[in-house]
């Protein structure tokens, strides 16, 4: 199939009991240029409505949306995890319980680098925080420790993680009732096709982490929180992400028509600009397609070899063949 002449994108940021907040923009394959994105705020009783807007955004187009809530998630019961021990980090874990891509941001390794069995992807990881000498040592941070606004919980604890679930049926239910193709791959989602929707996770607070590591906030060197309370600290921390991710986006995307009011439309415009990353080819992936990810900023450290996607995948394939091995 051919790839799209136009592609229409939507961060989504999904709540549990409070509208959901999104951008959208369109995208021009000839031009490569995009609308000025605009905003909406769903309630969950219109959501059936709202998945009718994107079905018929497909019927000619490709459809790509970045939601704030876990996607991609192990397919397999026999999934090796709790029984690998710390030098497969960080798939040493419970798979059902927390993802290999939020144990990465939330820890660091516990034995020495010599017995790291990713040794590739653990570099990327402390290159990323910061790390000096032995990537266990105690003066080394997790980047939940390096950012407060940054919060890497197990998938499982996810509030909106049964209303997105209802969501994705009903999305996938209408998609198959009118033949319109529905896909969870970030990889095919780089060469997207007409008729098909792609369904994929961000989180954008790790993005944010990433565009300051990158020196791309401006002055910003620490996310700071920036929502869950109404204290004065965090609406500081709010204020101060919010006119960095806006002074960046002016740049690369468009204006907006608005001021950006709340976390919310703060978190749906930054899972807009992966999208944007994604159909430019500047977007990667945290983690893997079947254990989970997060869509973040390409990576262009010139260390950095193999790339962040190469190194996850090289470990998940590692993994995978324990699970063969094991129960094959």
């Amino acid at each position: 199939m051919e790839i799209s002449e136009r592609t229409i994108l939507y961060g989504i940021d999904p709540g549990s009991s409070k509208s959901w907040a999104s951008y959208r923009t369109t995208c021009q394959k000839s031009s490569a240029t995009f609308d000025r994105p605009t905003y909406t705020e769903t309630p969950i009783v219109s959501l059936d409505a709202f998945i009718s807007k994107i079905a018929c955004d497909a019927k000619d187009s490709a459809v790509l949306l970045a939601i704030d809530a876990p996607i991609c998630m192990p397919q397999s019961f026999t999934r090796p995890g709790a029984s690998l021990k710390g030098s497969y980090w960080p798939f040493d874990l419970n798979p059902f319980s927390t993802r290999p891509c939020e144990k990465a941001l939330g820890s660091k390794p516990s034995v020495l680098d010599s017995k790291l069995k990713f040794p590739k992807l653990a570099e990327i990881i402390g290159r990323l925080c910061g790390w000096k000498g032995e990537h266990r040592n105690q003066s080394n941070r997790s980047l939940t420790k390096i950012h407060p606004g940054l919060s890497v919980l197990g998938y499982q604890g996810a509030p909106h993680g049964p209303v997105v679930q209802l969501f994705r049926g009903r999305l996938a239910e209408r998609a198959a009732s009118e033949g319109i193709c529905l896909s969870y791959s970030p990889k095919a989602a780089t060469n997207p096709v007409s008729r098909c929707i792609y369904v994929l996770e961000s989180h954008p607070a790790v993005t944010m982490a990433v565009w300051i590591a990158q020196k791309r906030l401006g002055a910003i060197d620490t996310l700071q929180k920036y929502k869950g309370d109404s204290s004065a600290a965090t609406k500081i921390g709010f204020q101060a992400a919010c006119n960095g991710v806006v002074d960046l986006l002016s740049k690369e995307i468009a204006t907006l028509d608005s001021p950006v009011s709340s976390d919310d439309e703060l978190d749906a415009l930054v899972g807009l600009a992966n999208l944007v990353d994604l159909i430019r080819g500047k977007c990667d992936w945290w983690g893997t397609e079947d254990m989970g990810y997060f869509l973040i900023p390409r990576i262009t450290d010139s260390l950095c070899c193999p790339t962040v996607r190469e190194a996850w995948d090289n470990a998940n394939k590692c993994v995978n063949e324990l699970e063969v091995n094991k129960h094959g």
